[in-house]
């Protein structure tokens, strides 16, 4: 199981998804939270399959019960759309903490963008900007994008428009 992770990890991370659909073909019953997080992400994107947000849900939510940062984040997002589930923002910030405390770098972006837009949270733009810089420090680059715009924008922060640079340009070099 463990070298079909791991290809099927390069397959989802290089985004081949069809042949990570080929792969996966068998694996719907699998109890493997990695397996389940990525048939989530193929339901999800509607991509060798018919796309189902209440499938999609439905792995994710395996996959995060069975402790993957990956699903837990992917299911504390469902849990923000009308999509497979009823929105519970309650939820959805337990499964995205949840997702950081179990490692899951892309999951601080996720919370500053809770924050951000204030979803479930008071709106609150520092806050998201100290999270999205923090993201960036791990290497996050969607999270340097982020704080690229903030700076260019003085969103949550002062303008710096050579810092804004700075984090565009690593952006694109990672």
């Amino acid at each position: 199981m463990e070298n079909l992770n791991k290809i099927a990890f390069e397959l989802y991370n290089s985004k081949q998804y069809e042949e990570l659909g080929k792969l996966l073909v068998n694996q719907e019953y699998s109890t493997d939270a990695e397996i389940q997080f990525l048939l989530g992400s193929l339901f999800d994107l509607g991509i060798d399959r018919k796309k189902d947000s209440v499938k999609a849900f439905s792995y994710f939510y395996k996959s995060a019960h069975n402790g993957n940062p990956l699903g837990e984040r992917a299911l504390g997002i469902y849990y923000f759309l009308d999509n497979g589930t009823e929105i519970n923002e309650e939820k959805g910030l337990y499964w995205v903490n949840k997702s950081i405390d179990d490692g899951c770098v892309r999951a601080i972006c996720t919370l500053a963008h809770i924050y951000m837009n204030g979803l479930g949270v008071p709106k609150d733009e520092k806050h998201a900007f100290e999270l999205y810089l923090k993201a960036a420090s791990l290497g996050d680059t969607h999270a340097m994008e982020h704080v690229s715009e903030c700076y260019q924008k003085g969103i949550g922060t002062d303008i710096d428009l050579n810092k804004s640079k700075e984090y565009l340009e690593a952006s694109k070099a990672k």
